[in-house]
């Protein structure tokens, strides 16, 4: 189960990336393009770990709206990962059978999703992740 990154970006943003991009090769537009998708696949699997999933709640039960890490191992915390099977693609999600269970719900298990809520969160700073990304690399 994963989430890919999928944005808008302001006008401005498409603009200066337009700009900037126009002063590389057509492979330096890979490598950059790859590089800001891996870092926005970043952002949301640092909000998915960091801030959707309630840790310490070890002996206590789970919240109703809220995924909560219950386990000493890495469980489901430690399965966020980020894949990037082609330039522009770079998704972030768990290899985990159950993590669908948890993002969706079924039956008696009410959904608490973890994914989608990163992804709406981190969506807002993309643009800005990718001037970033292109003006370090053209600066390189």
């Amino acid at each position: 189960m994963a989430v890919t990154p999928k944005f808008r970006l302001r006008k401005g943003d498409l603009e200066r990336i337009q700009n900037l991009l126009a002063h590389a090769s057509p492979a330096e537009n890979r490598r950059i393009f790859r590089r800001g998708m891996r870092a926005c696949a970043e952002i949301v699997q640092k909000i998915t770990t960091e801030e959707m999933i309630v840790r310490g709640r070890r002996k206590s039960p789970p919240l109703p709206d809220r995924l909560t890490d219950r386990r000493t191992g890495s469980g489901l915390i430690g399965s966020i990962a980020i894949n990037q099977p082609r330039d522009s693609v770079a998704e972030v999600g768990s290899h985990l059978v159950y993590a669908p269970l948890h993002e969706y719900g079924l039956g008696r298990f009410p959904p608490r999703p973890f994914l989608s809520p990163a992804l709406e969160k981190a969506s807002a700073q993309f643009g800005t992740i990718f001037v970033e990304t292109i003006e370090q690399e053209l600066a390189r």
